[in-house]
């Protein structure tokens, strides 16, 4: 993979802010998809979303940021993918997105995006598709679907919005598992290029099922 990943733990525009302004300054252009399906809205309580995306990323540019919404995932084509300077996927039930995502066939879309040296965005469930395995966040499950995320990131999970009081059932996880999960909490995350993540934030988690790192703003790892 030649494109980077961008993490976030989630939170408001003010929480995320130092990510989303590393994610504005890597992007190969000004045109951006966004894709909010994951939360549960009708088609018109999804207006307020495209308020929301310029509110978070126009502050951390001088340039007019084209930021395209879509909901209906079957009309990204393979040649539209390779018009955007990055993907920006947000929050909202990790389940409900990782299913439509898979149904419209983008997950191979942005695969081959981000080989291409494409720049990707996940905002908490957008983030947690990237890793292996979605049961991180099993309390939102509401569809029988498979479990398997994209697994893009060194073979690690993701949970975001993590507290202190999230890492005992975390490292109990990973050890029925034998999973590696990262932990991000609101206004954290980490960067994915090259095979190497790099901490943005005032720190985020790393578990095994023998142990619980915590690791600070700039850290490098695999």
């Amino acid at each position: 993979m030649n494109g980077q990943i961008f993490l976030s733990g989630g939170g408001d525009e003010k929480i995320s802010q130092n990510i989303d302004s590393l994610f504005v300054a890597s992007l190969k252009g000004s045109k951006i998809l966004y894709i909010p399906v994951a939360l549960n809205r009708d088609s018109a309580g999804f207006e307020s979303c495209n308020t929301w995306i310029h509110s978070a990323l126009d502050p951390h540019t001088d340039r007019i940021l084209d930021i395209e919404m879509i909901l209906d995932l079957s009309e990204i084509s393979e040649s539209d993918m390779q018009s955007y300077g990055g993907i920006y996927i947000g929050g909202g039930n990790t389940y409900k997105l990782l299913d439509l995502v898979r149904k419209s066939k983008l997950d191979k879309k942005i695969i081959e995006y981000l080989d291409r040296g494409g720049v990707y965005y996940g905002g908490s469930a957008g983030a947690i598709i990237m890793g292996a395995n979605i049961e991180t966040v099993e309390e939102e499950k509401d569809r029988e679907i498979s479990s398997k995320g994209f697994n893009l990131l060194n073979n690690y999970s993701v949970r975001c919005h993590i507290e202190s009081d999230d890492l005992d059932m975390m490292r109990d996880y990973c050890k029925r598992t034998s999973e590696m999960v990262l932990g991000l909490p609101e206004g954290a995350g980490v960067i994915y290029s090259l095979g190497n993540f790099t901490v943005v934030g005032d720190h985020i988690f790393r578990i095994t099922k023998d142990s619980c790192d915590k690791l600070s703003k700039d850290t490098v790892f695999k």
